[in-house]
């Protein structure tokens, strides 16, 4: 027999380690992507808004800044944001919460 029974367990815990690592590096990945390509959309609903930049210099009286037509959009991308940054950390939750569990019965 090349390994003694605690060597083996120790190589076999080891190369799950090393496994387990590199799945939470390709998550990591793919959740990086994922901002990234939401934070382009974000930016790009913002930007075409129609009248953006003159609706801030004509409506200067402090609240009402907000009660003109053009701010529909900016109001969608603030919820549309929110929401994902809900779902994103619901989703990390679930997922430490799953990890844990993992541990557990180990």
């Amino acid at each position: 027999m090349k390994y003694t029974d605690d060597e083996a367990l120790s190589e076999i815990l080891r190369r799950s380690d090393v496994i387990v690592r590199k799945r939470g590096m390709r998550s990591v990945t793919y959740y990086s992507g994922a901002a990234l390509v939401l934070a382009a959309v974000l930016i790009y609903v913002i930007a075409a808004q129609p009248g953006r930049s003159t609706a801030l210099l004509d409506n200067s009286e402090y609240g009402s800044l907000m009660l003109t037509p053009e701010t529909g959009g900016y109001v969608l991308a603030a919820l549309i944001a929110f929401a994902l940054g809900v779902v994103a950390t619901l989703i990390y939750l679930h997922r430490r919460k799953s990890g844990d569990k993992k541990k557990e019965r180990m």
